[in-house]
């Protein structure tokens, strides 16, 4: 059953959002095979990388694609960079933490974000996250490796499949699909969250496996020199619903 919770409408972008909290189901089939790191990526639009495709990051209300000034790398295995829209300042940190308890290694990518208001008086911050099933740019793993090997392992060809018959929803943070949590986020208790399953143009267009679905919306109001931060987290492969709190005791919380 597919419950719709309510309509938002950005005239800027011309696009039109249906907020969904349940469920809806792909509707086209197509298959691909590509090469993927076997760490997790920042590429170079500062999407994060994992084997099965990428988390984007869009900036204030008419979702402006992240452009960042520049990139740097502040220790072995972090990359971050930042930028700026409408006296509000994006700060952006990245870095992978690797669970190598029992025969299954488990690997995350974790994105930290911080929001600084740099203008006068109060102003409303806007913050998206959406996942894509492809990679925006070329197959071949190309970007910052967050692996901290000293020899960059061979890539892998993962063969991935767009299943026609997926169920996609969010629970709580989580955005899942067929009961495998594809990213969550945390540390966002002071931020106004809403979430939506799919992105839909005009006119409507079925799911494929480059369409921008999992779309989260951040907002919160800034006062002059104000901070604000949450964390969102991705792991390599999709995990099971039911390892969620087994993945979350490495994955230590932003303070």
């Amino acid at each position: 059953m597919i419950v719709v919770l309510g309509i938002f409408t950005s005239l800027a972008g011309c696009l039109i959002f249906v907020h969904s909290g349940s469920r809806a189901f792909c509707q086209e089939s197509a298959e691909n095979t590509h090469y993927a790191s076997p760490n997790m990526v920042v590429a170079s639009n500062g999407a994060l990388r994992g084997a099965e495709g990428e988390l984007h990051i869009y900036l204030g209300e008419a979702m402006q694609t992240l452009t960042p000034f520049a990139w740097h790398s502040p220790a072995a295995g972090v990359i971050e960079c930042s930028t700026e829209v409408k006296k509000c300042r994006y700060e952006f940190s990245f870095h992978q933490i690797v669970h190598k308890d029992g025969s299954s290694p488990m690997k995350a990518g974790v994105l930290d974000a911080t929001a600084v208001h740099a203008g006068e008086g109060e102003r409303p911050t806007v913050l998206w996250m959406g996942w894509r099933n492809d990679y925006s740019f070329t197959q071949r793993p190309v970007g910052f490796s967050l692996g901290r090997e000293k020899t960059e392992e061979a890539p892998l060809v993962v063969d991935i499949k767009w299943n026609p018959a997926c169920l996609l929803y969010f629970q709580e943070g989580d955005f899942i699909c067929d009961n495998r949590i594809v990213y969550l986020t945390a540390n966002h208790k002071d931020w106004m969250r809403e979430t939506w399953v799919r992105q839909v143009g005009i006119p409507y267009r079925d799911l494929t496996r480059q369409s921008v679905i999992g779309i989260t919306r951040f907002e919160r109001v800034l006062k002059p020199n104000e901070s604000a931060g949450l964390r969102v987290i991705v792991p390599y492969t999709s995990i099971s619903s039911e390892r969620r709190q087994e993945f979350l005791s490495f994955i230590l919380p932003v303070e």
